[in-house]
């Protein structure tokens, strides 16, 4: 039998037993089986993650046709540009039921959403479920040399900054570097290049 399926059963007055007895009339009757519902997402509706390589899973109440388990039914949208997913990376674990989609790299300041279309749950599957969640922005938690510092030794003239999470990219364009000296304070700033980052 399959998740979210009607079965019709007809059972015909011709039927006979060893005896030759049969039913006074055809018999039908009709059920039909559990259609598996989203019960829990990992990561949930509305978390803020750290970007970086992830699988999310979802898991059902009940179990999967295996055969269904794949890029047709289970959407990943990245600030609304829909992210491939490979059949073959899709894992289903049947005694949890439970779908655990391709890696997917998560980049920073993203939002992300993820879809579960209702065919998931067999042929009387009608429920659509959606659920939206975020990656952080990295943030600076500290830098060497310290804010403030002074006496700096000229002969290691390397910056250290370190954030809150990976970033998305590593851009020196992205951080800028001005010098004055101390006995003139009051003159412009000179803006130094970044030689590279690491």
């Amino acid at each position: 039998l399959r998740s979210g399926t009607q079965y019709t059963v007809d059972v015909s007055a011709g039927l006979r037993d060893q005896q030759g007895n049969h039913p006074a009339s055809d018999t039908s009757w009709t059920f039909a089986t559990h259609i598996p519902k989203v019960v829990d997402t990992d990561p949930v509706a509305g978390a803020q993650l750290a970007p970086g390589n992830r699988r999310l899973e979802v898991s059902f109440s009940g179990p999967l046709n295996s055969a269904l388990v794949g890029p047709d039914y289970f959407l990943v949208f990245q600030d609304g540009r829909n992210l491939p997913l490979e059949q073959g990376e899709f894992l289903y674990d049947a005694a949890s039921y439970t779908v655990r989609l391709p890696n997917i790299e998560l980049a920073s300041g993203s939002t992300y959403d993820v879809s579960v279309l209702p065919g998931i749950g067999g042929p009387r599957g009608s429920e659509r479920t959606q659920w939206r969640f975020a990656t952080s922005i990295p943030q600076v938690v500290s830098t060497r040399p310290s804010a403030g510092a002074v006496g700096v030794a000229v002969s290691t003239p390397t910056i250290q900054i370190t954030l809150s999470s990976p970033a998305a990219n590593l851009d020196p364009e992205a951080i800028w570097l001005h010098v004055r000296p101390l006995d003139d304070l009051q003159s412009l700033p000179e803006l130094l290049a970044i030689t590279g980052l690491g």
